[in-house]
């Protein structure tokens, strides 16, 4: 049998296409393929991360994968109500660390894209909330979509070199001025421009408060 789990991610990761349709399930039997397919690529998207990376976490990868496969189906196949959209969209059980980070953003990475679509075909859809509030925890996944980051715990990210570095290229890539304000990357992103500030980001002014 087709494993439809993993032809979308396969699909998504690849050609940036979404398989959509009413499979709002994931059959045990798929779970062992995707999870080997989400390390490969985790492995080949590693080797140009600085500093040591952080380990492979499946459980990570794995509810991000979930939760990517169901709201991309949603975009457009919805006999769910509201209050049956949360259950589809379940809490990570497991602790926020950054391998967890990492391995999740192999598929968290395209919930700002898929939120873009849905407020395109309804502004009001409740999911968009849903989805908004998963990206405002995984918020490495949601640098360059706006979200309010006032509030956001930045604690665990300092705790590898690796994933704050990338943190700070991700920043310095979108061009994000209101993350690069924030005193926990400001002298980070300050490090990594260097020289050549007016080259990558002109624009770039730090306030001195």
């Amino acid at each position: 049998m087709t494993n439809l789990f993993l032809k979308m991610l396969l699909n998504l990761r690849q050609e940036e296409v979404m398989l959509y349709g009413n499979l709002l399930s994931v059959q045990d039997s798929e779970v062992e393929d995707v999870i080997y397919f989400l390390e490969t690529e985790y492995q080949e998207e590693s080797i140009s991360y600085p500093h040591e990376t952080p380990d492979f976490h499946p459980q990570a990868a794995l509810w991000a994968a979930k939760t990517v496969y169901f709201a991309s189906q949603l975009i457009l196949y919805r006999e769910n109500q509201p209050k049956e959209l949360v259950s589809l969209f379940p809490s990570f059980e497991g602790v926020i660390t950054p391998s967890a980070i990492l391995s999740a953003d192999l598929c968290l990475r395209f919930i700002p894209s898929i939120i873009t679509k849905l407020k395109i075909i309804d502004a009001e859809d409740p999911l968009v909330d849903i989805l908004e509030n998963i990206i405002s925890i995984w918020h490495y996944s949601a640098i360059g979509y706006s979200i309010e980051y006032t509030n956001i715990n930045f604690s665990t990210i300092p705790q590898s070199p690796c994933l704050y570095q990338l943190y700070i290229d991700r920043i310095i890539e979108r061009k994000v001025h209101s993350l690069a304000e924030l005193a926990i990357f400001k002298a980070g992103i300050q490090a990594s421009l260097g020289w050549h500030s007016q080259l990558f980001w002109s624009d770039l002014k730090f306030s001195h408060s």
